[in-house]
């Protein structure tokens, strides 16, 4: 999803080359995603989730967009990794608050 909310913010290098993602193969791997939280982490999990990872990745990508001016490989790895900080910390505390997977206990 990164990669069509920024542009490349250099001719080269490997994020550059690789083939630009298509639109519809994004929203189908979100489309997984959400369902794969909904059964493992019920309704409120899934959106405490969601919400959590989707800032952290929009936060990198604002951040990229403002100091080099679009994306590259290594800004897509940061997506990646604060998507999953966010996402593990919303584990933590979902646990910390009773919940396991599959909803509440």
């Amino acid at each position: 999803m990164a990669r069509l909310l920024a542009p490349e913010a250099r001719t080269e290098g490997l994020s550059a080359y690789a083939a630009p993602p298509q639109a519809s193969w994004a929203w189908a791997a979100a489309g997984i995603a959400v369902v794969v939280a909904i059964l493992l982490l019920g309704p409120v999990g899934m959106v405490a989730l969601m919400i959590a990872v989707t800032l952290a990745g929009l936060a990198v990508v604002a951040l990229a967009r403002r100091q080099i001016g679009g994306i590259t490989g290594d800004v897509l790895g940061s997506v990646e990794q604060a998507g999953e900080m966010a996402g593990l910390v919303v584990l933590a505390a979902l646990a910390g608050h009773g919940w396991s997977l599959g909803g509440v206990v």
